[in-house]
Order: structure tokens, then C-alpha cells, then sequence
């Protein structure tokens, strides 16, 4: 089955554990972290956009439109901007949310045209990336039809992302490259 995808990346942490520095404008290897997510939807996503909360006009220099998590779910950690990606998602009337966080620059296009590819196979299913060290739940794709209206009431009482996964009965797409799932969280990882 054919779907139409909105690539988001989610950019809007606080990154706390980075001195509050907004983790996507950081440099790794001469290029700031958002461009390595952005080049792996380039050809993928029908739309890319970015999810970010502060540092709108730099993420806005990336030439991609930036959006903000609603107000009212700003203190929901991650999904809180994955709810944000679901309601953009339903204003461009596109049947899936791929997203991914910024602070992964090594992840592939072709981890993402996995993730596609299964959501192609079960078009209802939520798919998220497993690889031997574990879970990679915000390297993911979601069907846009009802997720949202579950997520806000979910987010009234929980905040956890595999959580919530489980109650839609989300399913892991295994990755072997390990490597792919570096994680920048400290400026001490940048070079």
C-alpha cells in the first residue's frame, strides 16, 4: 500500500544534559546535528518539518518550516512533540509521521526506508527501531488516523514513550549497525 509520509525532526528538548544548548544547532563533524536528520528524509518524506521550542529563526535557516509543541503538553518530554507532529501531519492530510530525534547523526536514509517499508506492509501499525543495545523509539513511524486523539489521553496521566507504544500495540523493526543509534548527548561527544 502506498502512504504519504511527514518527516519530522524532533528537536524541541530541553538538553539539559548538553548546558541547555540547543542539541540540533550543535556542530558534529564541521555540520550541525539537524542537517545529518534532515539529509536522511530528503527524498523520503513528501514533507519534512522540524519540531523544535526555542531557536526557532536558526532551525528556520535550514529552510524547512519549524513548529512548536502545543502549550499545554510542553512538560510531556518527547511526546509532546510527537503529539505536535501528529496534528501537522493531520493539517497536511498525510496518512504517516516519520520521525527522528536530531541527536543521531549517523542513522541512515535506509533505516528510515525500513521503517517505511513496514508501515507500506501494515499501514496501521506503529514501527519503531530495535537493535541489539535496545530500543530506538523515537526513530519511528506512526499512522496519523486516531494516534493523536489516544496521545492527548495518554499525556493526562503518563509521559512514557514505549508506554504508550505498547498500548497501540506498536512492533520493533530490528537494525543490526549498532553503530547507527550514536547518541550525542554531551558537548564533551562533539568534535
Amino acid at each position: 500500500m502506498s502512504i504519504s509520509v511527514l518527516g519530522v525532526i524532533l528537536a524541541g528538548g530541553q538538553a539539559s544534559r548538553m548546558k541547555y544548548v540547543a542539541k540540533g544547532l550543535t556542530r558534529y563533524k564541521d555540520r550541525p546535528l539537524i542537517e545529518y536528520a534532515l539529509k536522511s528524509f530528503e527524498t523520503l518524506a513528501d514533507h519534512t518539518l522540524i519540531n523544535a521550542n526555542k531557536d526557532i529563526k536558526a532551525y528556520q535557516n535550514f529552510g524547512v518550516k519549524v513548529f512548536t509543541d502545543q502549550a499545554d503538553y510542553l512538560d510531556k518530554g518527547p511526546l509532546s512533540g510527537v503529539l505536535a507532529s501528529l496534528l501537522q501531519a493531520q493539517a497536511l492530510s498525510v496518512s504517516h509521521v516519520l520521525i527522528s530525534p536530531c541527536d543521531t547523526p549517523l542513522v541512515t536514509q535506509a533505516v528510515f526506508e525500513r521503517l517505511k517499508l513496514a508501515a507500506e506492509q501494515e499501514p496501521e501499525s506503529v514501527f519503531y527501531i530495535e537493535s541489539d543495545s535496545g530500543i530506538q523509539p523515537l526513530h519511528a513511524i506512526l499512522p496519523v488516523a486516531g494516534v493523536a486523539d489516544k496521545l492527548k489521553q495518554y499525556l493526562k496521566s503518563e509521559a512514557r514513550v514505549m508506554f504508550f507504544y505498547r498500548q497501540l500495540g506498536a512492533k520493533a523493526v530490528y537494525w543490526q549497525d549498532e553503530s547507527a543509534f550514536l547518541n550525542i548527548n554531551y558537548l564533551e561527544q562533539l568534535d
